[in-house]
């Protein structure tokens, strides 16, 4: 179950983009609904576990990127918005995708894709990386490592290497 809020503050919008989301295949819930820069920022300095963020970039009280600016936001943000002049700024603030309103069901299903896509990337990096540190791990009763050098083998303890 993917843990998704929206950040909006037009109705319609939200209900579009609710309705949109019900019928893509994808298994979200909505946590909630926030409609101005103050409210998201009191519910995400809660620290509540969230997956990824829809929001708006224009809200009533100001621009949804002083959230991220406030708060350190490690979910993915997609944007959606009428306006395509705060593009490059939503990729500053851990946008992985921009839509315009208004936003159909074929575009938020190719961002939910992309969010899968990237979801799966970094799982299998962060996997890597934790074999190879369990393999380093001071269980092991390995301390040396042969490596070729031209055409010899040499010997280096595994404490003097740092990075192949």
């Amino acid at each position: 179950m993917t843990k998704a809020i929206i950040i909006e503050d037009e109705k319609l919008a939200v209900n579009a983009i609710t309705h949109a989301l019900s019928e893509i295949s994808f298994d979200i819930q909505i946590e909630t609904v926030l409609s101005s820069v103050e409210e998201a920022k009191v519910f995400l300095s809660s620290s509540p576990e969230i997956d990824i963020i829809f929001s708006d970039v224009q809200l009533s009280d100001g621009l949804s990127f002083e959230i991220f600016n406030s708060i350190e936001i490690k979910s993915p943000v997609i944007f959606i918005t009428a306006f395509d002049e705060f593009m490059m700024t939503a990729f500053e603030h851990n946008g992985i995708n921009y839509l315009l309103k208004p936003v159909t069901k074929k575009d938020l299903e190719k961002a939910l894709f992309k969010y899968q896509m990237l979801k799966k990337h970094f799982s299998h990096q962060n996997e890597a990386i934790r074999k190879l540190t369990s393999y380093h791990s001071a269980e092991r009763k390995k301390n040396r490592m042969l490596v070729k050098r031209g055409l010899e083998y040499i010997s280096l303890r595994l404490d003097d290497i740092i990075l192949f």
